[in-house]
């Protein structure tokens, strides 16, 4: 299963920026249905420095709804920023490792 940070999505992030409603009137009930169904959650967003500004705050809404499900969380490792590695810029064997 799969869940965006974002309901509306978009090649180049900076689109984001430009959208009335970026995060959707929807996708606080899909991430939630995803949470809920997951065994593991292993969000793989990449670095933040990407995003505008003013929607970075989302990606810690997101995190924290994760960390709250008391599921276990993994990633495939962190970026500079301390976000999650997106699966595009890794080799396919790159292993999970633990939220921390």
């Amino acid at each position: 299963m799969v869940g965006n940070v974002f309901g509306y999505r978009a090649t180049n992030v900076k689109e984001l920026a430009t959208v009335m409603d970026p995060i959707g009137s929807e996708n606080f009930t899909h991430i939630s249905d995803v949470i809920a169904e997951a065994d593991i959650l292993v969000p793989c967003w990449g670095s933040r420095t990407k995003l505008p500004k003013e929607l970075r705050e989302n990606l810690d809404n997101f995190m924290e709804m994760l960390i709250q499900s008391d599921k276990p969380v993994y990633c495939f490792g962190k970026t500079a920023s301390q976000d999650p590695k997106h699966p595009l810029m890794l080799s396919y064997d790159t292993k999970l490792v633990m939220w921390e």
